[in-house]
């Protein structure tokens, strides 16, 4: 009932998707496969039934259309997720064919079939809501438009007693859900910009799935989109004028066109009134099926005419090139819009090196909101109660280890955090805060000390210390050090010069990085990423990462100044 309620509102709480991986979890236990089971079965579903639609009502294309509408890596991600975006396609396609039934032989069973499943689909994604009211009104137009009943208010209700029942029934269950969203404000995701720029650009870059010729498919998209609805208004208006009635297959398009229309409609009423943003995304993913049922049927409208071979050629090179591009980019690694996911597992194979190490340690994980629902279902399942989660990772510097994007990792202080590992392949970042830091000032052999020039040498020339001569010592495990002068800049080995120390660097990396040597009386030497240690140039007065043994050279006396928290 909590589930239902929103009694923990969130967005990500699909009703239906939810309802169903609590039941198969509770049959088959908890697991990735499990949760994702539902949208699985519903790709199956999906499979089966925009088969059967194009098989039965355009045989000869029916594997060139079929491909069509599967031939969408972003698409194929949710078919594969523990979210209710899958299954509601699913439900919206396996209606669209039993409406197609109804379009075929007017038996009113089909369109009770068809309302049912779309009404059960918004159960599973709320924005399937205005579909429901769009297909309402098609329905109405077909019957009175089309197939020519007289406007009445007895028709009316004849027509859609079974589409009130429905709607209430959703209603019911939708309204207490809705109004939490609305209330704590979760609904406002999506664009400002428009419904072309919103919507449709979205829709093409997210087909695109970051390929390296994503600007060709962008705009191959969006003049698919332009080209397909001016032939949809070519046909709209050819069949107001035309003698006959239509026939099946233009009844087919009409439908199709029309939902897509009145979802566009729809849209642009509710920004206009209600001020909420165009579909974005995967809130948008919905519109790409229904797009190629449209397109589908339109091909095949016009191929009953004098353009048979070129809708066939037309046909064969728009299969080949999604296909392809399908093929190309589909991959067992990551989803398009969660990439930032893909190295999970190997950061608590990290975490888990750690545990080794210190059996009896608890560690405090500081996290970007981008990974806490799948790091928490890891902990949980795998009873890691040794990790500690904090999803407040930004603004909150009190945990020992974070985890972090990009952008995340940007905003951090370089100097308070050492890096444990870059995940390059999602750009995130293990780093881990450091416990212990000096103000220190270093001397040289020559007695002198070190000094950060302004132009960013280090060199051993100074009698007395100041600012310039100041600087921090990080310490990090294992004897491992940095130093930062006193404009926040990282000494670092200029490996692709001649090996001389600077303070140049905002970033920490290997070259930022050296061992800790302790010797006595409070002196220490340092050895560089190039297995050499630093050592004062008696005629430069600067520091070189040159040596290959201590000597006196090698040996800094370290002044420490005021320790800090």
């Amino acid at each position: 009932m909590d589930i239902i309620s929103y009694a923990n509102p969130g967005t990500n709480n699909h009703i239906l998707n939810t309802l169903l991986m609590k039941l198969f979890q509770a049959l088959f236990g908890t697991s990735e496969l499990i949760l994702r089971l539902p949208n699985i079965l519903a790709h199956i579903l999906y499979l089966i039934f925009s088969f059967k639609i194009f098989n039965r009502y355009s045989e000869r294309n029916a594997i060139l259309f079929f491909i069509l509408m599967n031939a969408n890596p972003f698409l194929i991600d949710f078919f594969s997720l523990a979210r209710g975006y899958g299954i509601a396609i699913s439900l919206m396609v396996t209606a669209f064919y039993f409406y197609c039934r109804f379009l075929e032989n007017q038996k009113n069973k089909y369109h009770v079939i068809a309302m049912l499943l779309l009404c059960v689909a918004a159960l599973a994604n709320f924005a399937f809501i205005s579909l429901v009211l769009g297909f309402i009104l098609v329905h109405n137009f077909f019957y009175f438009f089309i197939f020519n009943r007289k406007i009445s208010f007895k028709n009316l209700w004849q027509i859609n007693y079974s589409n009130l029942i429905f709607l209430f029934l959703l209603a019911a269950v939708c309204y207490e859900p809705i109004r939490k969203i609305i209330q704590l404000k979760l609904l406002w995701f999506g664009g400002v910009d428009g419904f072309w720029k919103d919507t449709v650009g979205s829709m093409a870059e997210t087909f695109s799935y970051s390929s390296p010729y994503q600007f060709l498919i962008v705009i191959g998209c969006k003049i698919l989109v332009i080209v397909f609805s001016i032939f949809f208004i070519a046909r709209i208006i050819a069949y107001i004028f035309t003698k006959n009635s239509i026939n099946l297959t233009q009844k087919i398009v009409l439908f199709f066109g029309l939902n897509l229309f009145l979802i566009v409609l729809i849209s642009f009423s509710q920004h206009l009134f209600l001020n909420t943003p165009f579909m974005m995304d995967r809130f948008a993913l919905f519109l790409y099926p229904i797009f190629i049922l449209m397109s589908s049927f339109l091909i095949v409208d016009l191929s009953q005419y004098s353009y048979k071979y070129i809708t066939r050629g037309v046909l064969i090179l728009l299969v080949t090139l999604f296909f392809g591009h399908t093929c190309y980019s589909l991959n067992s690694y990551w989803y398009y819009k969660w990439k930032e996911e893909r190295c999970t597992k190997e950061l608590l194979a990290e975490l888990y090196k750690v545990k080794q190490y210190e059996p009896s340690k608890k560690i405090t994980l500081g996290i970007g909101w981008q990974f806490f629902s799948t790091l928490e279902f890891y902990v949980k399942t795998r009873k890691l109660d040794w990790i500690t989660l904090d999803y407040n990772a930004v603004t909150m510097h009190k945990n020992e280890y974070f985890y972090l994007v990009r952008s995340d990792y940007d905003k951090f202080p370089k100097e308070c955090f050492e890096l444990i590992h870059q995940y390059q392949s999602a750009d995130n970042y293990l780093v881990k805060c450091i416990k212990e830091s000096k103000t220190i000032q270093l001397k040289a052999a020559n007695n002198k000390y070190l000094c950060a020039e302004e132009n960013n040498i280090i060199i051993g020339n100074r009698d007395k210390s100041g600012e310039w001569e100041t600087f921090t010592l990080l310490y990090f495990t294992n004897n491992m050090c940095s130093i930062c002068s006193y404009k926040k800049k990282f000494l670092s080995t200029e490996l692709n010069s001649k090996y001389e120390v600077t303070s140049t660097r905002t970033d920490k990396g290997a070259w930022e990085t050296f061992t800790l040597i302790k010797l006595d009386n409070d002196t220490v030497a340092f050895k560089a990423v190039n297995d050499k240690y630093l050592s004062f140039d008696e005629k430069s007065l600067q520091i070189f990462a040159k040596a290959n043994s201590i000597g006196k050279k090698e040996k800094f006396k370290i002044e420490i100044m005021k320790a800090q928290d």
